[in-house]
């Protein structure tokens, strides 16, 4: 079974803001992410946007992973 978020309507003053992707996880990643993002004592949100920024602004080459 996996995991997914429910996307945010979007709101009429911007396209972007509200706005939430749609992320499917198995059970093994979903397990990861938590006991990672609880290390860190911060919620998933903020644990896969801060990965997100992060793969972004160094430019991280997914495609050789």
């Amino acid at each position: 079974m996996k995991n997914a978020m429910a996307p945010r309507p979007k709101k009429p003053d911007s396209k972007i803001k509200g706005i939430r992707p749609l992320v499917e996880f198995s059970e093994e990643e979903h397990w990861e992410i938590e006991t990672e993002r609880v290390r860190q004592r911060i919620d998933k949100g903020e644990y896969l946007r801060r990965a997100v920024l992060y793969c972004v602004r160094n430019k991280v080459d997914l495609q050789k992973g």
